[in-house]
């Protein structure tokens, strides 16, 4: 769907967006590996926890906030990844305590 609301010009290159969302994902993958961890040594988590995780995820997404505020999507303008992307980063290396380096 095209987004009705005018937007500013985008003074940022597509690689600046590229990377501004390569380094939130990368966030997501390091919680993941250090939350990993943490379970395993000190069994902090509790029943719920990790779906309060994906909720947040899905929450503090481009997706997520462009819908709320616009309408609609615009994917060349997202910095924090899609909540997809997201929730995929950190359960990945939930799962399986393996950090993930995105290609491209």
């Amino acid at each position: 769907m095209a987004c009705p609301v005018p937007l500013p010009e985008n003074n940022r290159s597509p690689c600046l967006s590229h990377a501004a969302v390569w380094l939130e994902l990368q966030a997501d993958n390091l919680a993941g590996v250090w939350l990993h961890h943490t379970q395993n040594e000190f069994d902090i988590l509790e029943d719920g926890d990790i779906g309060e995780v994906i909720q947040a995820a899905n929450q503090i997404a481009d997706d997520t906030f462009q819908m709320e505020l616009k309408g609609c999507n615009i994917p060349d303008r997202y910095t924090p990844g899609t909540s997809g992307q997201r929730v995929f980063d950190f359960l990945l290396v939930w799962d399986q305590a393996i950090l993930t380096i995105p290609c491209g």
